[in-house]
């Protein structure tokens, strides 16, 4: 779960690459720099990378199943543990976390994180009207939006699946 985690910071960080290059297009500004990715963003993305990179590189650290549950080095013990495995032997029991409490914190601030970059992001490109610039460089400002025009149901329409009056896009865009 925490290689999926990392995934998707790393994916965060493709998508937020691209957003700037639509910001600066439409000359808007963001606070955020992807390219120093995940150190100038939320912590959470550097603690899942942190326990991603110990877990994979060093496997056998310090994970406790003697207690009918798996448990992992808290974050500030990570580092220490990381050094050498045995370690973890000295470590209280307050030293480590369920790991299904960690996951379940971690998935938490992530989507926290991500939904505060989003509103940030919205909020800019609204600002600097991006999403007209963006139309107009793909060409989809000649389909956008689409006029509603009042359906007159006859039989010469087709019906689609759902029960609904299909209409022939065409006349949609041809208006």
């Amino acid at each position: 779960m925490l290689y999926l985690l990392d995934s998707a910071g790393d994916n965060l960080q493709h998508f937020l690459k691209a957003i700037v290059k639509i910001g600066k297009d439409a000359d808007a500004r963001f606070a955020f720099s992807p390219d120093q990715f995940p150190k100038t963003f939320d912590p959470v993305f550097e603690e899942i990378r942190a326990y991603r990179d110990t877990l994979l590189h060093n496997p056998v650290l310090g994970r406790r199943v003697d207690v009918g549950a798996e448990f992992l080095p808290r974050y500030e013990k990570l580092g220490y543990v990381k050094e050498l495995w045995r370690n973890a032997e000295c470590l209280a029991d307050s030293d480590f976390v369920e790991s299904k409490e960690l996951l379940t914190r971690l998935c938490a601030e992530i989507k926290k994180s991500l939904q505060k970059l989003w509103v940030d992001i919205l909020d800019r490109l609204n600002a600097t009207r991006a999403w007209d610039k963006m139309a107009q460089n793909t060409g989809l400002g000649a389909y956008l939006p689409l006029r509603s025009q009042p359906l007159a149901a006859t039989t010469s329409q087709p019906v689609g699946a759902s029960g609904q009056i299909v209409r022939n896009v065409s006349e949609c865009l041809l208006d």
